[in-house]
């Protein structure tokens, strides 16, 4: 539109004391009120041919909603305390997490003022149901934060990535981009496991065995990648952790354990260099050292 390349003015209605709402979103003049020690512009008055975004309209006044209502019809408002009117030329967009109708009847929320506000509705689904958006989202969020952190981290591991789809993301995108860097702090590695994830994700209630499975495939494959790492870590072949030094095959336990052995002796004692020499998570590393 003509307004594209103007701002735009947000105010968020639900943390807004309601005894200084209309200051915020009209203004006051000096002397308006105890506190108010000179002239103050409000969001109205700064959106001038431009957009004003109400966020979370919702929990607005119902005193408020009224002179919202004027606003929105005629363009024109007073601040607090002044008996001059002005006039701008303003764009609304509103979002609210709550159901505008339910809070009609509940008659928390104005009729005319939603119908007046209410042109062009989009509805934003929840986080759970945006497919495969969850994903971009996510890797977005961690390159994000890897940034930030300065951490080695590049993807998901395909269970990670399963557990990431099948939760509910009741705090939707806020907490999605929380557990993402919550783990991208605590861990590191090149690959996010699915025993990283927080367990309010791992053992959401209904899906723990189907998790629970996830989590087993994905050390699984931490088992085959600890291995594919052996090559590399071993100073010479004849001496390596797959084999002792009269060719005699060693139990797969025994392999992870003189491999780990092996990578924080090449590491020089640093276990999270060795995490990051073997391709695992330090955290996993120490609860290997642990076990």
């Amino acid at each position: 539109s003509q307004r594209c390349e103007k701002p735009i003015i947000p105010i968020n209605c639900g943390a807004i004391p309601s005894g200084l709402a209309e200051s915020e979103v009209f203004g006051h003049v000096k002397g308006a009120f105890t506190g108010a020690i000179e002239d103050r512009e409000g969001v109205a008055s700064r959106a001038d041919q431009s957009t004003l975004f109400l966020d979370e309209i919702g929990e607005m006044d119902l005193e408020l909603q009224s002179k919202l209502l004027r606003f929105v019809q005629t363009g024109r408002f007073t601040k607090v305390g002044s008996s001059h009117e002005q006039a701008v030329d303003v764009r609304f967009i509103c979002a609210t997490n709550r159901d505008p109708l339910e809070q009609i009847e509940e008659r928390s929320f104005r009729q005319d003022l939603y119908y007046r506000l209410n042109v062009i509705h989009i509805h934003l689904p929840p986080l759970r149901e945006r497919g495969s958006d969850i994903m971009t989202f996510a890797r977005h969020f961690l390159q994000q934060f890897v940034a930030e952190e300065e951490k080695q981290f590049t993807d998901f591991s395909d269970e990670t990535e399963k557990l990431l789809m099948a939760y509910s993301w009741p705090g939707n995108v806020r907490e999605l981009q929380n557990v993402i860097r919550s783990m991208v702090v605590l861990q590191d590695g090149d690959l996010v496991m699915a025993s990283m994830l927080p367990m309010a994700v791992i053992n959401e209630k209904g899906d723990r065995r189907r998790r629970r499975e996830h989590i087993k495939r994905d050390n699984q494959m931490l088992i085959e990648r600890l291995k594919d790492n052996i090559k590399t870590i071993s100073s010479a072949p004849t001496e390596s952790a797959v084999n002792d030094p009269s060719g005699t095959i060693l139990p797969l336990d025994d392999v992870i354990n003189q491999a780990i052995r092996e990578a924080i002796e090449y590491s020089g004692g640093n276990v999270v260099d060795a995490a990051r020499q073997l391709g695992v998570s330090a955290s996993t590393l120490y609860r290997k050292i642990k076990d």
